[in-house]
């Protein structure tokens, strides 16, 4: 499991040891977060939208993790957790003051204090945040695109994995062994 961009367009890596961050260009690889006591067994990694921060979950607990891009603990496996709520798949908010993670429903964490509430009712699968405030998430083989708490969210097209482009406009999404392209109305 990757996810670019990180600083200067690093990818970052999960491996039995920890975190990777690998530059795309060279394969230059170099380790973050190996201690198991600290981020326990990353899965699920997503760069923050300035490329500083890390989100995660431990494979073993489902806690959402977060560290710097240097691999120093923000929101980790010791002291105080960044929230009780365990899950699935996390990812920045656009701002990237929040973490949304996947629990019978899409729930938004804030990394500034409080609590969790949630977002998207019912079943979620693979969500991301687009610069623009939009949130993809994958419902029953299709994309569904919309602003939370903004009226509902509508059906896209079929397909999983979906990822913004930089600007919001556009959508990637994986569908019969092809990539496709989607453009998104707001």
């Amino acid at each position: 499991w990757g996810a670019f961009p990180g600083r200067d367009g690093e990818l970052v890596v999960a491996t039995g040891g920890g975190l990777e961050l690998v530059v795309p260009a060279s394969g230059a690889a170099s380790s973050i977060c190996p201690g198991v006591l600290v981020c326990g067994h990353p899965a699920q990694p997503r760069f923050s939208p300035n490329g500083r921060a890390i989100a995660f979950v431990d494979a073993a607990s489902h806690r959402p993790v977060v560290v710097a891009a240097d691999g120093s603990c923000l929101w980790c496996l010791l002291g105080r957790p960044l929230t009780a709520l365990t899950g699935s798949e996390p990812a920045f908010t656009p701002g990237g003051q929040g973490v949304t993670v996947a629990r019978n429903g899409l729930w938004r964490v804030s990394l500034t204090g409080g609590g969790a509430r949630r977002v998207v009712k019912g079943p979620v699968d693979g969500a991301v945040w687009s610069s623009r405030g939009l949130v993809a998430l994958v419902r029953g083989g299709w994309i569904w695109v919309g602003r939370p708490g903004r009226g509902k969210l509508r059906r896209l097209a079929r397909g999983r994995s979906p990822s913004f482009s930089p600007d919001g406009v556009r959508l990637a999404l994986a569908r019969d062994g092809y990539v496709w392209i989607v453009r998104v109305a707001d």
